[in-house]
């Protein structure tokens, strides 16, 4: 089933979620320096599309400027302190007018469960609040980590196609998953 882009998809205004850890908030101009210098890191660049690698500061400002506009983006910050983790988001895909779920951690982060935190409370908002009856998601096969984090939430395989890598400059084998509303699992 595909999702189609409901017209109370709130592009550019993201609504702030909170689990026990975690508070998700919309991208602020100020979260660039965080995010240039959790993403300026190969490991991380080169399991996403559309990073460049390496990834600074000017490259921070644009995704904040001309990208995340365009999506329901989140920081990922700690409930406690307020430093950002990393990025998730409600990605539109117009051609196939799916809804698809994405994120990404800094190293400091990883294996402590906060992706899978904060991916299920994204997923909560897009079928509660959004009434989306399906939510699309991936990862390059070698990304035994995200596979893993979408399992969780019962995202299921569908296929395997080919994506872009910007950071390998060249198409790798991928993943294709999906979530429809009503069948997910508790993380």
């Amino acid at each position: 089933m595909t999702a189609r882009l409901p017209r109370s998809l709130p592009l550019g205004r993201s609504p702030t979620l909170a689990t026990d850890r975690l508070k998700l908030h919309a991208l602020r101009d100020d979260d660039a320096e965080r995010i240039a210098a959790l993403a300026n890191d190969w490991d991380i660049a080169r399991r996403m599309t559309r990073f460049p690698y390496p990834y600074g500061i000017e490259d921070a400002r644009f995704y904040l400027r001309e990208v995340a506009p365009h999506e329901v983006a989140w920081g990922i910050t700690s409930a406690d302190d307020g430093s950002l983790f990393g990025v998730a988001g409600l990605v539109p895909h117009d051609p196939d007018n799916a809804i698809e779920l994405g994120y990404w951690l800094g190293r400091p982060a990883w294996g402590s469960g906060i992706a899978t935190e904060a991916a299920e409370a994204i997923v909560r908002f897009a079928f509660a609040e959004l009434d989306l009856p399906a939510l699309t998601s991936g990862c390059f096969v070698d990304n035994v980590p995200s596979y893993r984090v979408l399992t969780k939430l019962g995202f299921a395989e569908v296929g395997r196609s080919e994506r872009a890598c910007l950071a390998e400059g060249r198409a790798l084998p991928f993943i294709d998953m999906t979530l429809e509303a009503g069948t997910r699992r508790p993380a």
